[in-house]
């Protein structure tokens, strides 16, 4: 099997073996999650990147654009170059319209040239509204709140509650059953493995993170990187830590072998979704 870094994987690029990389957000004395961000922590060449995406997005919504903000490990100081990506998002005064999408089309090439260090940029809008009232779309103000650094405009976290770990904060679990089904149906049989291996990455790395999510409770902490999800998951469910293990392989180095993973998930998957659905309705 090969081995593709990802930053807070916990993956060896060289031997393939499985580094305790990666972290979780601290919580204050009162139990809320601590933003680990700051602008400082942003060191050349990803600040000149940065910057040239905040221009990007002023130059292309002029007044519509309310703020620019930054997550993820650039926002943390802990990019790694040629492998970190850059996720970025804007939150705009009125609805993201289609044009919006093609712009976005358009600048990922320009990105890619003239910053051939970074592994991808998003590039993501929201409005206003939807951060503000939209209680169903809690994610924006959760990222604004504990994972981002506000770039241009004014930052919207001061004026946000803040976030507590537990069942409320959970995503891939609350969805892990659908994602089960659109894996079956999606994913190809044969054919191109570039595709295959895209669909196995994207559903383990959502079996992992998920596996984290039953433990948020009880580890008072949140993380997206996938060490430490699946190091809390073994933790707590030491019977499934070797199904769980696997999964994490699989989310970094991806196989394209359909009928494998099929089986795998057929077991495993199915007794994380089951018991996803236990935990979220407690």
């Amino acid at each position: 099997m090969s081995f593709r870094f990802e930053a807070g994987s916990g993956i060896d690029v060289v031997t393939g073996v499985i580094r305790p990389i990666g972290d979780v957000l601290s919580v204050d004395a009162e139990g809320f999650l601590i933003n680990p961000c700051h602008r400082d922590l942003i060191a050349p060449p990803w600040s000149v990147a940065v910057a040239a995406v905040v221009e990007a997005y002023r130059s292309h919504f002029g007044a519509r654009l309310h703020s620019v903000y930054v997550r993820g490990s650039v926002a943390k100081g802990t990019a790694m170059l040629d492998v970190s990506d850059i996720d970025t998002f804007a939150v705009l005064h009125g609805e993201p319209e289609d044009a919006d999408r093609s712009w976005v089309e358009v600048l990922h090439p320009r990105l890619a040239q003239d910053f051939p260090f970074q592994s991808g940029v998003e590039l993501a809008m929201v409005s206003l509204c939807t951060v503000r009232e939209d209680t169903a779309a809690w994610v924006w103000p959760f990222l604004i709140k504990t994972q981002s650094i506000c770039l241009w405009g004014q930052d919207l976290a001061p004026t946000l509650p803040g976030f507590k770990p537990g069942p409320a904060l959970a995503s891939h679990a609350l969805t892990l059953a659908d994602d089960l089904q659109e894996f079956t149906v999606h994913c190809p049989e044969a054919g191109e493995a570039r595709d295959g291996q895209d669909w196995c990455q994207w559903i383990m790395k959502r079996v992992v993170r998920a596996g984290f999510e039953l433990t948020m409770a009880r580890e008072r902490t949140y993380t997206r990187d996938l060490y430490p999800c699946y190091a809390a998951f073994a933790r707590h469910y030491p019977e499934q830590a070797p199904q769980m293990r696997q999964a994490l392989q699989w989310a970094i180095g991806p196989t394209s072998d359909k009928a494998t993973l099929a089986q795998f998930l057929d077991d495993f998957g199915v007794w994380m979704a089951a018991e996803s659905a236990v935990v979220t309705a407690r």
